[in-house]
């Protein structure tokens, strides 16, 4: 998940950039061109463009502009991306076109791509937690919702990382920025999760968590939204979101003291259906 906001971007919005390009008029085709061809070629040469000098805080991009969509005080929740859109000419252009298209996926507007999107992680290096950590991390309660519990001992058994999800990026080409990826894959029937966690660079006590909710039979984006993923610490709700179309959430910074206290809650949209 070592790429930055560009990636996020280029590997699960690709079809909906092609999409927003030639809605305005901006993707032209030469005759005799395959279309598939010509998309594949705009979206390299967009890539490459949106490599030049995007600054660390374009990592925080996307739950900057769910803020400002949510009607929330963004520059006040996420000062840095603030300050470095004003001079970043590629953080700039990579806010025009993730904010169009969270928009649009709000409006119920995009279109669904003729291909399940699929991403290649096998150039990841990840530390598997041992079996029996994992194994006791987890349980489905009597209405069928995933409890994943933190504790000390997991959290030691998934640091240090070398690698990121789809929701917790770094530009930089180490750990750094990484402090744990949580992963439960093929262990619960029809769903995979995934927490990542980094540091706040503004505030060494806290840390941001991310997750991800994967509904294998629901075929990918745009048909992951409206899982609920809470979380919590002895009982008490501290925050709860719902999944956008890509199954993610990106939740308020916590305290890095109560990392091993929380538990999350995942009620996936296929319970109550």
């Amino acid at each position: 998940m070592p790429e930055s906001i560009n990636k996020l971007i280029l590997e699960v919005f690709s079809e909906s950039i092609v999409q927003l390009q030639g809605a305005n008029g901006h993707a032209h085709v030469h005759h005799g061109e395959s279309l598939e061809r010509h998309d594949t070629q705009n979206g390299r040469e967009h890539e490459a463009d949106l490599h030049a000098e995007l600054p660390e805080s374009a990592d925080l991009l996307y739950a900057y502009i769910e803020a400002e969509l949510d009607e929330l005080n963004a520059a006040l929740m996420f000062p840095e991306v603030h300050r470095d859109l004003a001079h970043s000419s590629a953080l700039q252009e990579a806010y025009r076109e993730l904010s169009e298209l969270l928009t649009m996926e709000r409006e119920d507007r995009l279109i669904e791509p003729p291909i399940t999107p699929s991403f290649d992680f096998s150039y990841l290096q990840q530390q598997a937690a041992p079996s029996a950590l994992l194994e006791n991390s987890w349980n489905l309660d009597r209405v069928g919702r995933l409890v994943i519990e933190f504790t000390t001992e997991l959290l030691q058994s998934i640091r240090p990382l070398d690698l990121q999800t789809s929701l917790v990026k770094s530009n930089q080409g180490s750990n750094a920025n990484n402090m744990y990826h949580y992963i439960l894959k093929d262990q619960v029937d029809n769903l995979n999760v995934e927490i990542g966690v980094k540091p706040d660079q503004d505030n060494p006590q806290q840390c941001h968590v991310a997750a991800w909710v994967g509904i294998p039979s629901r075929e990918g984006w745009p048909n992951w939204k409206n899982s609920r993923v809470e979380m919590k610490m002895e009982q008490e709700v501290l925050q709860s979101q719902l999944t956008d179309a890509f199954g993610r959430v990106l939740f308020d910074p916590v305290e890095l003291a109560n990392l091993p206290r929380l538990t999350f809650e995942v009620t996936p949209v296929t319970l109550n259906q």
